[in-house]
Order: C-alpha cells, then structure tokens, then sequence
C-alpha cells in the first residue's frame, strides 16, 4: 500500500474541498475539514500498525483491538460533536470528510491493482 500518496492525495483533496466549500457556508467547510481530520488521523493510526513486527500474537491482536477502538471511538465523537453543535459544523459533510481517505484508499489500489 502506497501510505505516502494516499495521504498527500487525500490532504490535496481534503483542502480544495475546504476551499470550496468556504465559498458556499462555513458551516459545511468547519464539518468536511472535522471529518477528513479525523480520517487521516485515522489512516495514520493503521500505518502505524503496518511496521509491527509479528513475535507475539497475543501482543499484537491486543494491540490491534485497541487501535480498531480507538479509531471508532474518535469517528464517534467526531460525529457527535457534529450532532451537537450543529450551527458550526454540518454532519453530512463531516461524515462525508470521514469517508475521503478510505475513497482515496480504494482509488489508488485499484488503479496499482490494474498496473500489475
């Protein structure tokens, strides 16, 4: 998996939309940059997992149930706090800034899929 240009395209992306979404309401850019934060701090959490060298099972699926949580529970309160103050960030597109790294995962695999 190709870490580096899924994050620099998803930063890319993440702040032409921002800039756009400036132009229309405030209140959709603030929920589309929350939610794409949250996203690569998500994807950055999973790379992190990737350099884990396999000695221990036990460690490692330990390691993993905590890091899956972790990254759900900063999704839910991403979203939450979306839902509560919804005057400053709008939950649609902060759920749809969740979703952009994982569109950019899938994008990029498939095309080095079809390369090889």
């Amino acid at each position: 998996m190709n870490y580096k240009k899924i994050e620099r395209f998803s930063l890319i992306s993440l702040g032409l939309v921002v800039v756009v979404l400036l132009f229309i309401s405030s209140k959709y850019a603030l929920g589309f940059l929350l939610g794409g934060l949250a996203g690569l701090l998500g994807f950055k959490m999973i790379e992190r997992l990737e350099n884990i060298e396999i000695y221990d099972y036990r460690v490692l699926k330990s390691k993993l149930r905590r890091n899956h949580a972790l990254r759900y529970l900063i999704y839910g309160v991403v979203l939450l706090a979306s839902c509560l103050r919804p005057n400053v960030f709008s939950i649609v597109t902060c759920f749809i800034g969740l979703l952009l790294t994982k569109v950019w995962i899938v994008i990029i695999e498939k095309k080095e899929l079809k390369e090889d």
